[in-house]
């Protein structure tokens, strides 16, 4: 169960703070709001990331394959981010790729350089978000005694100050 919040998260805060620099910080054009995902994605940690497509629409931007590291092994294939601030993020077909380390205590993913509390703290601190709907969320892991695949969905809300319901 832990492993499957670990997925979410990752994956999540990312968009998080992305509809904070998107909603207000005011990026409008689609060549600005691909190089502010790209800058976002390298501060939270992944150097690497890389997007192949990127589309403006009246109500929401789309972002499709975006490659987290040189490999493509962390992708999140379908991002939506809305372009006002009480939607709901959308994403889809998201993979982390990583190992666990021989103690069980260490969790790398593919293309991350920074400690994953960081990458979590860092984007959900400056976070302004009501709604997110994650579909198909996979964390696949190599561990000493083989893969392991986690695969997750969540509808996540707002509820109150910095508390989200997650089903």
């Amino acid at each position: 169960m832990r492993l499957r919040w670990i997925a979410l998260f990752i994956v999540l805060s990312v968009p998080s703070f992305l509809l904070w620099k998107f909603v207000f910080q005011g990026s409008s054009s689609p060549a600005s709001i691909q190089e502010t995902l790209i800058t976002t994605l390298n501060e939270a940690g992944f150097p690497n990331a890389a997007i192949e497509k990127s589309s403006v629409f009246n109500e929401h931007i789309l972002f499709e394959n975006i490659s987290l590291d040189a490999h493509d092994f962390s992708t999140i294939k379908f991002l939506q981010i809305p372009l006002k601030g009480s939607d709901q993020i959308h994403i889809k077909n998201a993979t982390l790729t990583g190992e666990l380390s021989q103690d069980y205590k260490t969790i790398t993913i593919a293309g991350l350089e920074k400690p994953l509390s960081q990458t979590i703290n860092a984007s959900l601190n400056n976070a302004e978000i009501e709604s997110i709907k994650a579909e198909r969320i996979n964390l696949d892991l190599s561990t000493p005694h083989g893969i392991i695949r986690v695969e997750a969905n969540a509808d996540i809300k707002k509820t109150g100050n910095d508390e989200y319901k997650i089903q």
